[in-house]
C-alpha cells in the first residue's frame, strides 16, 4: 500500500471483508482502497465544499484472512532413564500422562492420521450416539466447510437433541484445534424477511457467542446463510448424551417404583452444574434467561462433566416464529406441548415470555426428574414423585422451586447454597484446587520420602495449604497433604501423603481440574461489565470466622481421607451456617467455578510475561475457563496484603525439564502475539502456560521470566531460548506469508466486485469509479455532487423484463428502496402487452406452447397407429389456441405485478428518459410526467426485432411481437431470416399445416454449429416440407388485397441476380434484433453503445464503462448471451453484489440452450469450428452417432432419419467434453441435465462409464464410439 496516507482521522482499518465491504457499501461518501495524499486533500476539500462527508480511506492491511492451516509447534523432548540415571534423546512421541490435559499437537502425517482414525471412530459409534452407523470413509468426508474455512461439516447427523431452536445436528471437525464440534442449523423459509432482520438476528447470537461458562454448551461461532435461509452455529459437542436420555434407559421412561436412591452425590453432581450455570446467565442485568431448561437441554461429557445447552434465548423464538419453516414450527410445537410441564405456570399462557423466576421452576422439575430417576409429564406425576422423595431436604428444595409465588422462588444464587446441595470442601479437595492453582501456593515434597512412606510407590506432588498460604516448616519430610490451622495456631486435623491413595489423588487432580469438583459456594459472579464480582447472598457457609468446627472439619477430612469422595458427608446434617472456618489463604488467580487455573498473581511490569499475563490453561482446547480471571484468592481477607514473588529462592523450580513445546501466534491486536507452552517434568507433572508479549521481546528476555517467576529451573535457561527463539521464528516467517495471503485475497475480492485490477480502488456509494483521474472527471462534469445526494430511490430498474424483474426483487429482499419502470412502445401494427418482458409476452412462453401445439398434431397422427380409434376430420382453431396462450400470459402479467406488490417495490407503467445524471422522466400512456431520482439505475430494456429497409416491410410485415397475439390464421407465410426464431416460428406453423417458406441470406442459426444448423435445415425441408430459398433478400413488399390476412406479394432477389417474386398471406420479418436506447437519452449520463446494434458497452459486472452508477443486464448488454435465464441469473447477482451481499458475477461459460424446432437441437459448449480455431482440428476427437427414438419406431416416424448426437473432445485435456450437441425429441430436457457435467469438466471417460437409463434418448451419449476422424459410416441404432 502507498505509505503517503492522508490525515489519521479519514484512516479506517476493516478488520475483515465483512467490514471493508460495510465500508465500502454503506458509507455516504467516497472511499479510497490506497491513494495519495495530495489528491485525496484536494478530494476532501471539495467534498467539504459540497456539503459531504470527508472522503475516507479502507486500509487493506489490517484485514484478517483466516486460513486453514496456522498451527506450528516447535517441540524440545528429553527423557530421564529412572533406572541408569542418565539421559538420553528419544525421536519418538512420548505417551502424554493420562491425568493432566495437553494442548493439542501438530497434525501428524498422513499415515499416521490413519492409523489414529479407526480406533477412534470405533469409539464414537459405541458413545456419541449418532444416527449413522457406518464406519466407512464416506462418513468421515466433509459435506461443507465454514465460509472461513476452520470447520468442516461431516456426515454423521447426531441425534435429535430437542434442543429448542435447532433444525439439525451434524458432527463437525475444527480443523485449528483439532476436536469435534457439533454443526447447528437453524432453517429458515421466509429469506427476505431472513435478511431484512439480519441485524436482529446477528445481535442474538452475538450474546450467545460472548456467553462462556464452565457448566454452558459454548457456541463458538454462528453464520448467516442467505442463499439456504440459515444460521450455522458451531458447538461443544457432547458425546454422551442428555439427562434425559440417561433417565429414559435407567427408569424405561417411567417413575421408578423403587425408593429414589437420591441422597447421593450423584444428584448433587447433576444439580449444582445447573445451578451454577443459570446463576451465571442470571447475574448479568438485565438478567439472561434461559427458558427452555429441561433435562433434554442437560447434557453430560464422558468425564461426567454436566453442561447446560443455551442455543436459542428466551423470546427468540416467538420473535422467529414467522421466519420458521412449517416442519420447524410445527416441530417447534410438538417439543413445547412435550415439555409444557417444565414450563411455570404463569409462562403457560400464549405469547408469555420466560422469566428468571421460570428458570427457577424448571430447574425444580429437572431436580425431581433426577431424583426420581425417570422422566415426568403432567401435574399428577409431579405430585407424586414429590411425594415419594424421602429425603426432606431435596423434596423442600423442589418445593420452594414449585412455589404459587413466583417472587418466592429462591434464586438460582440461594439454591446453590441450599442444604439440599451445599457440601462443605473437604480438605483433601481444596488442596487439589490450591494444587492446580499455580505452584507458589504450596512446597513440593521429596518423592523419595513419599515413596518410601507409601512402601516405594512413586506418587505426584501435592502442596500443602496454610492459614496464610505459604509453607508448612517441618512438614516436607512428614507427606503433609493438607491441615486445619485456627486462628491461634493450633492444627486441628491433619491429611497426610499415606491417607490416601496415590491413584486417587491422581484422579481427583484430573476431575478438579475438568470442572467434576468445583468450589460452589466460593464462586465469583458476572457482573454487566464482564468483570466478577463476590456472591450476592450472604449465607456463605464457609465464612471465615474465629471459631472452627473440628467435628465438621473432622467429617470433611475423614471423608477424603477415606477416599470415597470429597464432600463434607451428608448434606442434611452440615453445610449450614456451622461449617469449618477453612483458611485458604492465597495469591493466585483462579475460577472458583470450574477448578481451572487462570492465571499466577505476580509482579505487573507492563508487557513482560510476568505471571499476570501467562496463565495455566484446562485441558478442553475449546472451553478454556471464564474469559476473564477473577483477581481475588479463595476467602482471601481483603486487608492483607498481596505478596510478591522474588526473582528466586522461595519459588525456584527444581525439578527437571523432560519435554517442553512451544507455539506461537499472532494476538488480535496488532504488535503483539501469545506464547503457549507445554511443560513436562521429571515427576510426570504438566504445567501449560499461555500469555502475551510484544514484538520488542527476545527470547532470552521471556526466558528469563520464567525463571524468574519459578516456572522452570535455570538449568533449563538455554533450552527455553532456544525453543522459543525458533517459534517465533516460525511464527514471523508465517507471518509475513499470511500477510501476502491476506493482501491477495482481498485484492482479488476487490477486483472480482469491481472488475478493475489497479490501485487505488475508490468507490461512491459502493459503486466502484476507477482511480483518481475517473473521479476527476466526475468532479468537473458536477456529477459527483449529484451522486453524494439523497435521492428517492436506491435503485429503479428500467425495463420490466424477466431480468429486470429479478434484480428488483432481489433488491427489495435487501430492504432496498426499489422503482421499476416498464412502457412497451406498441408495434406497428399497434400489438403491445403487459409485464413481464419479451419471454412472457412475445418469446420463450408462447413460442414453446405453440411448438407444443404443433408437436400435439403429430402425436394424433401416431395414435391411430397405437390403436386409438378417433373420427377421419382433425381440425385445429388458431383464434381458439391464441385465446387459451394469452390467457394464460395475463394471468403471468398479474402474478408479477403482485409479486412486486408484496415486496413493496413501486411500479410504473412508464417510459423513463434520462434528464440528469441521477435523475429520470417517466412518462406513462396519458402523456402525465414525474421526475423520480435514484442512487443507481439498471438498464434491463431488451430487444426488440430488427426491420428491413425495404418499402412496404414496415406497412405489411409482421414480427415476432405480432404473430402470437394474431387474431387471425396467418395462412401461407414467408419467414424471412435464418435466425432461430425464424425457424422455430417457421416450424410450429408448418406443424400447424400451413405453408411455409424461409427465405435466408447466408446461413442458418448463425452463431451455433454449422452442422446441427445444417441437420436443422434440412429436417425442416425434407420431413416437414419446409421450402428454403438460399442467398435470397426481399426487396420490395406489395399489398394485392386486403383482409386478415390479405395477400402480399413479395419481390426478392438472389445472390446470382436472379429475382425471385411470389405471393403470400403473410410476411414474418425475423431478421435479428436491435436495442432501443437511443429513446431513453443516455448520451445525457455519458452512457456508451455500441455504434452498430446500441447496446450498452459494460465491465464483467454489467457496470457501464462510462458512467459507475448505471448498469446493464440482459439482452441490451453488449456481448451478452440472449437467454432468459441468463438475464434473471446476473439481474439477481448484480443486485446482491450491489448491496454488498456477494462478489459473484455471472457465469455464461457453457450456458444450456435450445432450438424448439420440430426435431428440437440442444447444445452446450462449443461447437466444431469454436474447437477447431481455439485447440486446432488435429487436437479434437468428434464422438457422433445416430439414434432413433422407442416411440418414433412404431409409428415409422421420418425423424427418426434425422436424430443425432454428438461430443466434441479435448485430446490433450484427457478428453473433456467441449460440446454437447443433440438433434432429437424433448432435446431441451436433456440438454439441461448434462450440461451440468460439462460445468463439472467431465471427460468422455466419465460419459463411458455413466449407465444409461433405459429406453430412452439420453443413453446415446454414454454409447458413443464412432469418431469423425475415422470416417466409418455411421449406422442408426435404435432400442
Amino acid at each position: 500500500l502507498d505509505s503517503r496516507m492522508p490525515p489519521v482521522d479519514n484512516v479506517k482499518k476493516p478488520q475483515n471483508l465483512g467490514s471493508l465491504l460495510e465500508l465500502i457499501f454503506n458509507s455516504k461518501t467516497v472511499t479510497v482502497v490506497s491513494g495519495r495524499r495530495l489528491k485525496l486533500n484536494k478530494i476532501n476539500d471539495y467534498l467539504l465544499s459540497i456539503g459531504s462527508k470527508p472522503c475516507q480511506i479502507a486500509d487493506i492491511s489490517s484485514i484478517q484472512v483466516k486460513l486453514r492451516c496456522s498451527y506450528l509447534c516447535i517441540t524440545d523432548r528429553t527423557v530421564m532413564d529412572q533406572q541408569t540415571n542418565t539421559k538420553r534423546e528419544e525421536p519418538q512421541q512420548q505417551q502424554q500422562s493420562q491425568s493432566q490435559p495437553h494442548p493439542p499437537p501438530p497434525p501428524p502425517p498422513p499415515q499416521q492420521q490413519q492409523q489414529q482414525q479407526q480406533p477412534q471412530q470405533q469409539n464414537k459409534q459405541a458413545t456419541s450416539g449418532r444416527e449413522s452407523d457406518s464406519d466407512d470413509e464416506d462418513s468421515n468426508s466433509p459435506l461443507e466447510e465454514s465460509p472461513c474455512g476452520r470447520w468442516q461439516k461431516r456426515r454423521e447427523r447426531v441425534q435429535r437433541r430437542n434442543v429448542p431452536g435447532i433444525d439439525a445436528t451434524y458432527l463437525a471437525m475444527d480443523n485449528e484445534l483439532g476436536v469435534e464440534v457439533a454443526w447447528n442449523e437453524v432453517h429458515f423459509n421466509d429469506r427476505r424477511q431472513l435478511m431484512l432482520q439480519q441485524r436482529s438476528i446477528c445481535a442474538m447470537f452475538d450474546r450467545l457467542v460472548e456467553l462462556d461458562h464452565p457448566y454452558l454448551v459454548k457456541v463458538h461461532s454462528y453464520w448467516l446463510d442467505e442463499d439456504r435461509a440459515r444460521v450455522v452455529l458451531i458447538t461443544d459437542y457432547m458425546s454422551s448424551g442428555s439427562v434425559a436420555q440417561f433417565l429414559r434407559r435407567t427408569a424405561q421412561g417411567g417413575v421408578s417404583t423403587k425408593p429414589p436412591s437420591s441422597g447421593g452425590r450423584s444428584w448433587r453432581k447433576w444439580c449444582l452444574p445447573v445451578l451454577l450455570a443459570l446463576d451465571y446467565l442470571h447475574s448479568f442485568e438485565p438478567p439472561v434467561v434461559h427458558g427452555h431448561l429441561t433435562n433434554s437441554a442437560i447434557f453430560i461429557q464422558q468425564n461426567g462433566v454436566i453442561k447446560v445447552a443455551f442455543v436459542m434465548p428466551e423470546g427468540a423464538a416467538v420473535e422467529l416464529h414467522g421466519l420458521r419453516s412449517a416442519a420447524t414450527s410445527r416441530e417447534s410445537a410438538r417439543q413445547h406441548h412435550q415439555h409444557m410441564y417444565y414450563v411455570a405456570p404463569e409462562c403457560r399462557a400464549p405469547g408469555s415470555r420466560g422469566t428468571v423466576q421460570a428458570d427457577i421452576y424448571a430447574f425444580g422439575v429437572c431436580a425431581l426428574e433426577m431424583a426420581a430417576m425417570g422422566l415426568l409429564g403432567d401435574g399428577d406425576q409431579l405430585t407424586r414423585a414429590l411425594q415419594s422423595l424421602e429425603n426432606p431436604s431435596q423434596r423442600q428444595l423442589v418445593e420452594q422451586c414449585f412455589s404459587t409465588v413466583p417472587s418466592q422462588r429462591p434464586t438460582a444464587h440461594q439454591l446453590i447454597f441450599h442444604p439440599a446441595l451445599f457440601e462443605v470442601p473437604s480438605l483433601l479437595l481444596l488442596a487439589a484446587h490450591e494444587v492446580l492453582r499455580g505452584p507458589d501456593t504450596f512446597s513440593e515434597f521429596d518423592p523419595a520420602a513419599a515413596a518410601g512412606a507409601r512402601g516405594g510407590r512413586h506418587a505426584s506432588s501435592v502442596g500443602g495449604v496454610g492459614s496464610s498460604g505459604g509453607k508448612l516448616p517441618g512438614r516436607r519430610q512428614s507427606g503433609v497433604l493438607a491441615e486445619l490451622v485456627g486462628v491461634d495456631g493450633t492444627r486441628h486435623v491433619m491429611v497426610c501423603r499415606e491417607d490416601v491413595n496415590t491413584h486417587d489423588l491422581e484422579k481427583l487432580l484430573e476431575d478438579v481440574r475438568n470442572g467434576i469438583y468445583p468450589l460452589a459456594g466460593l464462586q465469583h459472579r458476572s457482573s454487566v461489565d464482564g468483570s466478577y464480582v463476590a456472591g450476592d447472598d450472604d449465607r456463605c457457609p464457609v465464612g471465615t470466622g474465629d471459631s472452627v468446627d473440628a467435628s465438621a472439619a473432622s467429617a470433611a477430612v475423614a471423608a477424603a481421607a477415606g477416599g470415597g469422595g470429597v464432600g463434607a458427608g451428608d448434606s442434611d446434617g452440615g453445610g449450614g451456617g456451622d461449617a469449618a472456618a477453612v483458611g485458604v489463604g492465597s495469591s493466585s488467580t483462579y475460577d472458583v467455578v470450574s477448578g481451572r487455573g487462570l492465571g499466577v498473581a505476580g509482579d505487573h511490569r507492563g508487557s513482560s510475561l510476568s505471571p499476570s499475563r501467562l496463565r495455566p490453561f484446562g485441558g478442553d482446547p475449546l472451553t478454556n475457563g471464564l474469559q476473564h480471571g477473577v483477581s481475588a484468592s479463595l476467602m482471601e481477607p481483603k486487608h492483607e496484603a498481596r505478596k510478591k514473588p522474588s526473582r528466586a529462592g522461595e519459588f525456584e523450580e527444581t525439578r527437571e525439564l523432560v519435554e517442553l513445546s512451544a507455539e506461537v501466534r499472532p494476538a488480535e491486536q496488532s504488535g503483539a502475539y501469545v506464547l503457549a507452552m507445554m511443560l513436562k517434568f521429571e515427576d510426570r507433572m504438566n504445567r501449560e502456560l499461555t500469555g502475551q508479549f510484544t514484538d520488542d521481546e527476545s527470547p532470552e528476555a521471556l526466558s528469563d521470566e520464567l525463571v524468574e517467576y519459578g516456572f522452570v529451573r535455570p538449568r533449563d535457561h538455554h533450552r527455553l531460548v532456544d525453543l522459543i527463539g525458533q517459534a517465533m521464528a516460525l511464527c514471523r516467517q508465517s507471518q509475513a506469508t499470511v500477510d501476502e495471503i491476506n493482501k491477495d485475497r482481498v485484492l482479488r475480492y476487490l477486483f472480482d466486485i469491481s472488475c478493475r485490477n489497479l490501485l487505488p480502488l475508490i468507490f461512491v456509494n459502493g459503486d466502484c469509479v476507477g482511480g483518481v483521474e475517473e473521479l476527476a472527471r466526475l468532479v468537473e462534469k458536477g456529477i459527483l455532487k449529484e451522486w453524494l445526494a439523497d435521492h428517492q430511490y436506491d435503485l429503479v430498474v428500467i425495463g420490466g423484463g424477466s431480468g429486470g424483474l429479478a434484480a428488483a426483487k432481489d433488491a427489495a429482499l435487501a430492504g432496498k428502496r426499489v422503482a421499476v419502470l416498464d412502457f412497451v412502445t406498441p408495434t406497428p401494427l399497434g400489438t403491445t402487452w403487459g409485464l413481464g418482458g419479451t419471454c412472457v409476452n412475445v418469446g420463450c412462453i408462447p413460442k414453446k406452447l405453440m411448438h407444443c401445439t404443433s408437436l400435439l398434431g403429430k402425436n394424433l397422427a401416431d395414435a391411430r397407429k397405437f390403436g386409438w380409434k378417433y373420427g377421419e376430420e382433425v381440425k385445429h382453431s388458431w383464434t381458439d389456441m391464441v385465446t387459451a396462450i394469452q390467457s394464460h400470459i395475463t394471468s403471468l402479467n398479474w402474478n408479477y405485478r403482485v409479486q412486486l406488490r408484496e415486496k413493496s417495490v413501486t411500479y410504473l407503467n412508464a417510459f423513463g428518459t434520462f434528464v440528469g445524471s441521477h435523475s429520470i422522466k417517466a412518462t406513462d400512456k396519458r402523456n402525465k410526467e414525474q421526475i423520480i431520482t435514484s442512487d443507481r439505475f439498471i438498464i434491463a430494456t431488451g430487444l426488440r426485432p430488427r426491420y428491413l429497409d425495404v418499402p412496404g416491410v414496415k406497412e405489411y410485415c409482421i414480427t415476432s411481437d405480432d404473430v402470437f397475439s394474431l387474431p387471425y390464421c396467418p395462412g401461407k407465410t414467408l419467414c424471412v431470416g435464418a435466425s432461430y426464431v425464424s425457424l422455430e416460428c417457421a416450424g410450429f406453423l408448418r406443424g400447424l399445416g400451413l405453408d411455409v417458406t424461409v427465405m435466408v441470406r447466408s446461413i442458418l442459426l448463425r452463431g451455433f454449429d454449422q452442422d446441427m444448423a445444417n441437420r436443422v435445415g434440412n429436417h425442416m425441408q425434407t420431413v416437414e416440407g419446409v421450402r428454403f430459398i438460399y442467398k435470397c433478400i426481399p426487396t420490395k413488399i406489395e399489398r394485392l388485397q386486403d383482409g386478415q390476412p390479405g395477400l402480399l406479394r413479395v419481390t426478392a432477389k438472389k445472390e446470382d441476380g436472379e429475382e425471385v417474386v411470389d405471393e403470400y398471406n403473410t410476411v414474418l420479418i425475423a431478421i435479428g434484433r436491435d436495442a432501443l436506447t437511443d429513446a431513453l437519452n443516455l448520451d445525457k449520463v455519458g452512457v456508451e453503445t455500441h455504434p452498430k446494434n446500441k447496446k450498452i458497452l459494460c465491465y464483467a459486472n454489467e457496470q457501464s464503462t462510462t458512467a459507475p452508477y448505471i448498469y446493464a443486464i440482459g439482452d441490451v448488454l453488449y456481448r451478452g448471451l440472449e437467454l432468459t435465464p441468463v438475464a434473471i441469473k446476473a439481474g439477481r447477482l448484480l443486485a446482491k453484489r450491489l448491496f454488498g451481499l456477494s462478489n459473484i458475477l455471472c457465469d455464461r461459460y457453457l450456458t444450456p440452450t435450445t432450438v424448439f424446432t420440430p426435431l428440437e437441437y440442444g447444445c452446450c459448449g462449443m461447437s466444431e469450428e469454436e474447437a477447431i480455431e481455439e485447440y486446432g482440428e488435429i487436437n479434437i476427437e468428434v464422438f457422433h452417432s445416430y439414434f432413433t427414438p422407442l416411440e418414433y419406431t412404431v409409428p415409422k416416424r421420418d425423424d427418426s432419419e434425422h436424430c443425432y448426437a454428438k461430443l466434441i473432445c479435448n485430446k490433450h485435456d484427457d478428453m473433456r467434453i467441449l460440446g454437447f450437441h443433440l438433434l432429437g425429441p424433448n432435446a431441451g430436457e436433456i440438454t439441461q441435465g448434462f450440461a451440468i457435467g460439462l460445468k463439472l469438466k467431465a471427460t468422455k471417460h466419465d460419459f463411458d462409464l455413466l449407465v444409461g437409463i433405459h429406453p430412452t434418448c439420453a443413453e446415446v451419449f454414454t454409447q458413443l464410439t464412432v469418431t469423425k476422424s475415422s470416417q466409418q459410416v455411421l449406422k442408426k441404432t435404435g432400442c
